[in-house]
């Protein structure tokens, strides 16, 4: 027997409580506390570390890291390969 989701939602069964949750989060770029700081794609903010985001897609959080590392290495006057 199916239950609609409304029944689950009003009476909050304790054997679906996680069934509206998922496990999904958001992509943001995150800049690390160090001397020369390190940029990476993260999943979550547990580093310490400034971050850009939240990012929907992780396609477009890491072509935006792509392009701000290069933008970092014209601005450093590293030759870019």
């Amino acid at each position: 027997m199916i239950v609609p989701r409304e029944n689950v939602v009003m009476y909050r069964p304790e054997i679906n409580k996680n069934l509206l949750k998922d496990d999904k989060g958001y992509t943001y770029l995150c800049f690390s506390e160090e001397p020369y700081p390190r940029l990476t794609v993260e999943k979550n903010k547990k580093k310490a570390g400034t971050y850009l985001g939240p990012y929907m897609s992780g396609y477009v959080a890491r072509e935006a890291a792509k392009a701000l590392s290069k933008i970092a290495r014209a601005v450093a006057g590293f030759s870019s390969k």
